[in-house]
């Protein structure tokens, strides 16, 4: 009885683990002066660790402009493309931010681009995101781009979380109605 109940504890605890490490990506953020030109950005190499399966890749991006025209509207489109590697497709395979405002850009919102057709040492090497910036109307200082991969792994042969938590469930239930019946 108390074996089982420890049993479907343990099922229950278990069917949340995954771990996210998130890597800040250098030059953090990248800067390019008077919002015209492009930069690249690195992300250090990752792999899963033993036991683990990567699960999912994720480039969070954000844009912003320091010192825009004092007069009218400036806009900023930062676009944000990574590079290629063996086996993976990015979704979308390039994302732009127009960053928008008066002399601030004031908050603007992050994008993402996702991972599809990796392994778990497909980014070992790391992985290189190209940061282009162009004005589409006004003047800015400069612009920046900000690039933050997030890399997500899970036990292996391990079944997913949702499966186990309802196992885990499933067998709390009999055993606390196998208790009510003693």
């Amino acid at each position: 009885m108390k074996s089982l109940l420890m049993l479907s504890v343990a099922t229950l605890a278990l069917s949340g683990v995954a771990s996210a490490t998130t890597i800040t990506c250098t030059p953090q953020p990248v800067s390019i002066a008077n919002g015209i030109g492009s930069a690249t950005v690195t992300c250090p190499g990752f792999t899963a660790s033993p036991g683990m399966t990567l699960s999912s890749v994720v480039l969070t991006l954000a844009a912003d402009y320091l010192n825009g025209a004092l007069t009218g509207t400036n806009d900023v489109r930062v676009t944000f493309t990574p590079a290629a590697i063996a086996g993976v497709t990015w979704t979308p395979s390039s994302q732009f931010i127009d960053v928008i405002g008066g002399f601030s850009s004031g908050t603007q919102p992050e994008m993402f681009i996702t991972a599809s057709g990796f392994t778990n040492t497909s980014f070992a090497g790391g992985a290189v995101t190209t940061v282009g910036s162009s004005i589409i109307s006004g003047s800015v200082f400069d612009s920046t781009g900000n690039v933050f991969l997030t890399y997500t792994q899970r036990p292996s042969g391990v079944p997913e979380p949702a499966t186990e938590g309802l196992m885990g469930a499933a067998l709390l239930g009999f055993g606390i109605l196998r208790w009510r019946k003693k």
